[in-house]
């Protein structure tokens, strides 16, 4: 007899991080696998259900709105997130400066999110201008996870967004309260072992 998937209620991820960083992009790569230079987005969010054994975390990843209309509406576009994910242009210094108040704002609306920094646009190795050693130091700083990114050639796309569903596993786990299922049957609840979420997180 098949056993039957276990799916969590929406699982809130937001995307934030100056403009022309790619964070658009990221999810139109993760979401269809094809990279596309997209204009300047206004808001919206996407679903993705990914699954680890017998549970399918389904995510909500909410894309930032444009620079002007975004500060009035923080507090709304963060409360209840998961995980944040803040994105930097390797190429551009000044972006992973200003991570940091990026950073500061979401945890102000959201008292304990779970962080991921990224560095995307590794492709662009030669115009690099953020050392991998310190986005990895700040990354430690702040209790975040650092991964580089590339919408080009796919670096680590899928990862962050796995990562990210993966907190839910770990909140799961420490306090099942936490996290809500779609339905109320019981469930067993194994201990996470990231070498064996890793192989087994396909789409």
């Amino acid at each position: 007899m098949e056993n039957k998937k276990q799916i969590t209620e929406i699982q809130k991820i937001c995307l934030i991080g100056e403009k022309n960083c790619g964070k658009s992009t990221l999810v139109h790569k993760f979401l269809t696998g094809k990279f596309e230079e997209l204009r300047a987005t206004i808001g919206g969010f996407a679903q993705r259900k990914i699954p680890f054994g017998s549970i399918e975390v389904e995510i909500q990843i909410w894309d930032t709105y444009d620079q002007e209309r975004f500060g009035k509406l923080a507090p709304m576009y963060y409360r209840g997130a998961r995980a944040i994910l803040v994105v930097f242009d390797i190429t551009k210094y000044d972006t992973f400066l200003k991570a940091d108040q990026w950073l500061k704002d979401s945890i102000e609306n959201n008292s304990n999110p779970h962080i991921i920094l990224i560095g995307n646009k590794s492709d662009l190795e030669f115009e690099r201008k953020v050392e991998t050693t310190e986005a990895e130091e700040y990354a430690k700083k702040v209790n975040a996870i650092y991964f580089e990114t590339s919408s080009k050639n796919g670096q680590n796309v899928k990862e962050i967004f796995i990562e990210a569903a993966k907190f839910t596993l770990i909140d799961l786990e420490k306090n099942p309260e936490k996290v809500k299922m779609k339905d109320n049957e019981e469930m067993e609840l194994k201990i996470y072992d990231p070498k064996i979420e890793k192989k087994s997180c396909c789409f």
